[in-house]
Order: C-alpha cells, then structure tokens, then sequence
C-alpha cells in the first residue's frame, strides 16, 4: 500500500515539476523544458525512484514521531496510574486488610482508578474496620467477598483464605488459598493449606504441599514445626508395610521437626527395626538421649536393642547423664534397669 502510495505521489510531483519549468519557459524564456526533453529516458527514471524514496523516508519518519508521541503519552498515564494505586494501597493497610505495604498489583488497572470504585472502596474499607474491631469474622468475610469483586489483589485474598480457615469454611479457603498460591508462595497460606488436606483427609495432596514445602529452605516457628511434625508423621504413617523407604524419609522429617515428641520417636524406630537398622536405632537413641535425658529413652533401647547387655546400656546413659540436676533420672534409670549400683558409683557421675 505504502509503495503504490508512493508512486502516485511521485508521478504527481514529476508532472508539477514539469508544468512548474513549462512556466519559467513561457514567462522568463528560459529554455529548461527543452534541455530535459532532450536527456534520455533514464533520467526520468532515476528522478521517478528518488521522489519515490523521499517520500517512503519522509512517512517512516513521521510514523516514528507519531508513535514516540503516543508511548510518551502512555508513559505519562501510567505514572499518573501508578500514583493512584499507590492511593489505594495506603487504603488497604490504613484499614487494616494488610499487615504490610507491598507493590500493588496492576490488574484490572483502569478500574481500579475509577473515582466510584475509589469511594465505594472507602466505604467497604470503613465497614472492615469496624466489623474487625468488633470481632465480626462473618460481616468481615461477607465484605471481603464484595471487595473481591472489584479487585483481584493478592492481600485481599490471602486475608479472606485465613478467616475463612478460622471459621472452619475449609473448601472455600482452600479455593482462595489456592488461587494465592498460583500467584506466589507464601509460608503461612502453604502450612495453612496443608493443614485443610490434613483435616480433610487428602493424603495424597498432603504430600504433595509438604515436599514443596521441605524444598523451601524457610524459618519454622516452634507451632509450625509441631504442626508440620504431624502432617509428615501422618504420611509417614501411610507407607508403612506399603513403602519402608519413603515411610522412613517421611518419619524422619517428622521427627526432625519435633524431636522432643516420644511419638515420633517410636514411630522412626519401628520403620528402623522393619528395615533390620539397629545401628541406626542405636545412634538415634543415643543423639535423643543426649538432647534430653529421660527414663522413656532406655526403655526404648532396651526393647529394640535386644542384645544390648547391662553393661554397654550403663555406659550409655552414664556418658550422657552428668550434671546434678539429673541425679533423679539416674536414679530411676538403674533402678528400672536393676542394675546393681552403688552410691559411690552415683557419687562419681554426679
């Protein structure tokens, strides 16, 4: 289009130019037409193509400006749009929907500026406030929902999902858990989320969320790792008799996570022992008996370490129990174990 375009343009101006020397030569006798009549047919030809390309150059240039014109003014809107968002954003944490101020999310961007959005946004925030001060979890979420509809940040979501999850809407939260998590990772909302599959019985999607979880090297609170200990423990407990490998990597992460819990401990010496490890259950003992000496330990060694002689289990527990505070756990220990110890024995280890 642009190269027919340029011809015409090109014929036109070579037939303007030609009446143009026509026009000197009938007022000024200036013999111009004649002298280009009796050039060769190639010069017209060469004149033809460098209009023609004068003109192409001339377009492009013009096309360019216009564009640049345009990026310029979309640049400038953006800005202006991001000032705005800004403005929401500062609403969010005012009225206590964040608990902190992130990058604001630029979907559905045009919306978001409208000045009816703008204030009914201010009044969804109010009515937050309020319902939040007064601990009304139900209005809470009924706004949250309204205020889903008009925006899809992610904030928002992650706050619904955990109230819902609170009140025990285990399906709805896991849909708006999900729709976050399809966004970004976020610690909390992934526990959170394993805990429904835990409730709910879903094994299988259990395991999925703690292996992504265990591959996220993150810092677990003391309640996360308990609650953890108990999602790996429960798969753990899937695959006994089914898979002793993964039943054992799954108890060990579970025991990992709480190790002071008794029960995560038997659970790991009984996989040890179907997989005829009593090394393995031996070290175990030893490193937990170390960590926190206690009668339940050697009653354990003593029943899965079958050859175990009173000997080699007083060595144990007295390479590991020398502090005074202990005395009393000694004392029950060897008392448990009758072994005949004397008080001097006792004196010494103290």
């Amino acid at each position: 289009m642009l190269k027919i375009l340029s011809t015409l343009i090109a014929f036109t101006l070579i037939y303007l130019i030609f009446l143009f020397l026509g026009l000197f030569d009938t007022f000024l006798k200036i013999e111009i037409l004649e002298y280009l009549i009796e050039l060769r047919m190639i010069t017209f030809v060469l004149l033809f193509l460098i209009l023609q390309l004068i003109i192409i150059i001339i377009y492009k240039i013009i096309l360019y400006i216009s564009n640049f014109s345009q990026k310029t003014r979309a640049d400038k809107f953006l800005q202006k749009s991001l000032k705005k968002n800004t403005y929401i954003k500062k609403l969010l944490y005012k009225y206590s929907i964040l608990d902190e101020q992130e990058e604001f999310s630029l979907s559905e961007i045009n919306y978001l500026l409208e000045e009816s959005f703008k204030k009914e946004m201010i009044e969804l925030l109010s009515s937050y406030k309020k319902a939040k001060s007064i601990d009304n979890t139900e209005e809470q979420i009924s706004i949250l929902r309204k205020i889903l509809e008009h925006t899809n940040d992610l904030s928002v979501i992650k706050g619904l999902a955990i109230i819902l999850y609170k009140k025990e809407y285990l399906t709805e939260s896991e849909n708006w858990a999900n729709k976050f998590l399809t966004s970004r990772y976020d610690k909390e909302l992934a526990i959170m989320l394993a805990d429904i599959k835990y409730k709910t019985s879903n094994l299988k999607d259990l395991e999925e969320i703690l292996l992504k979880i265990k591959n996220i090297s993150q810092n677990f609170s003391v309640s996360e790792k308990k609650k953890l200990s108990i999602f790996f423990h429960e798969i753990g407990k899937k695959y006994f008799d089914i898979d002793n490998y993964k039943a054992e990597k799954f108890l060990r992460d579970s025991f990992e996570f709480d190790s002071a819990n008794d029960i995560n401990l038997e659970s790991l010496i009984k996989i040890l022992s179907n997989n005829k490890n009593k090394d393995g259950i031996k070290e175990l003992l030893k490193e937990s008996f170390n960590n926190k000496p206690r009668l339940a330990l050697i009653k354990l060694y003593k029943k899965h370490v079958t050859e175990a002689s009173n000997e080699e289990i007083w060595e144990f527990v007295s390479k590991n129990v020398t502090e005074k505070k202990k005395i009393e756990t000694l004392i029950s220990i060897t008392s448990y174990l009758d072994l005949l110890v004397e008080t001097e024995k006792l004196k010494q280890l103290v």
